[in-house]
């Protein structure tokens, strides 16, 4: 089964092969704005009653904001066919974006295919949490407080108030009531413990929680870090050095 075309266009390219009862989607390219055809074609599968979807990323190049959207839109419409969605071989920029906009904790994530196709007979319960998470540390102080208005309001004084979570050297997911829309680039005043004066830094909103999907995290938003230079990097990796757990089995 292949509904590839040939136009010139194109950011990805989308090829269907199935494993027992398991259909596996091949990207191969970008996800984002005109990787629409994704959920067409998750939307033609599940018309044919293929409900046990697997997304293969090992050829993905760049995972985007608005691919994000592809892929919560993808995601939704499968559960709403009581279907199941998984990813494999997710590329590590890739688990990093999904990582600050909290994505990981909707979506599963396998490191091979042989173990994502058994993950789909498995009758234990699943967890919340990703079986790819399992690789990486995690960062157990997971609220921090944020100043932050727009990068074009920043002199001003009235800053709405957040609190950080999931922060790494790439980004945070900011828990707020105000919430701006997605590409709007925010000045941040990070207020970590044991730092006199708040850390500045510039962030673009790269995600805004769903609400379907995401109904613990909502209101928030996603941001992606931008321009840190050498001094705020270290101010931050050292931050997160101190408060990191590294475990062993489940995180």
């Amino acid at each position: 089964m292949d509904r590839e075309e040939e136009r010139p266009d194109r950011s990805v390219e989308l090829k269907v092969r199935e494993v027992k009862e398991i259909t596996i989607i091949d990207i191969d390219g970008r996800i984002d704005l005109n990787a629409s055809e994704l959920i067409e074609l998750i939307g033609w599968l599940l018309k044919r009653g293929k409900t046990k979807i697997l997304l293969n990323f090992e050829e993905v190049e760049l995972l985007d904001y608005s691919g994000l959207s592809v892929l919560a839109i993808a995601y939704k419409n499968v559960k709403n066919h009581d279907g199941v969605l998984k990813f494999v071989a997710v590329p590590l920029h890739i688990e990093k974006l999904l990582r600050i906009t909290q994505l990981l904790d909707v979506f599963e994530l396998h490191e091979q295919e042989k173990l994502a196709i058994e993950s789909f007979y498995e009758t234990a319960p699943q967890t919340s949490l990703s079986p790819l998470r399992r690789r990486f540390k995690r960062l157990e102080v997971v609220s921090v407080p944020v100043h932050f208005l727009p990068e074009y309001r920043k002199d001003e004084e009235n800053f709405f108030e957040g609190k950080a979570t999931n922060l790494g050297g790439e980004g945070l997911f900011l828990h707020a009531q105000k919430i701006y829309p997605l590409k709007t680039e925010l000045a941040l005043k990070l207020q970590l413990p044991n730092l006199q004066t708040p850390l500045l830094v510039q962030g673009m909103v790269i995600w805004i929680a769903d609400k379907e999907l995401q109904p613990h995290a909502s209101p928030g938003m996603g941001i992606q870090f931008k321009q840190l230079d050498t001094k705020q990097q270290k101010i931050l990796v050292d931050f997160i050095d101190r408060n990191l757990v590294q475990r062993s089995g489940n995180v």
